[in-house]
């Protein structure tokens, strides 16, 4: 997963890691290897006027 965008990472679009029960501050630019098809994953909302997109 890659995150891009422009977004405050301290205050949002943390990635979620359902089943190893992770929250992670996810900065744009930075890619993360995750196995998808066997970790749910998701987002917490971006900060009002920020902007974000991911490439899975």
């Amino acid at each position: 997963i890659t995150a891009l965008g422009r977004f405050d990472h301290t205050k949002g679009e943390h990635l979620i890691l359902c089943e190893l029960k992770l929250i992670i501050e996810f900065p744009h630019g930075h890619t993360i290897p995750i196995p998808s098809a066997t970790v749910t994953h998701s987002n917490t909302p971006v900060a009002g006027g920020d902007s974000k997109v991911s490439v899975t």
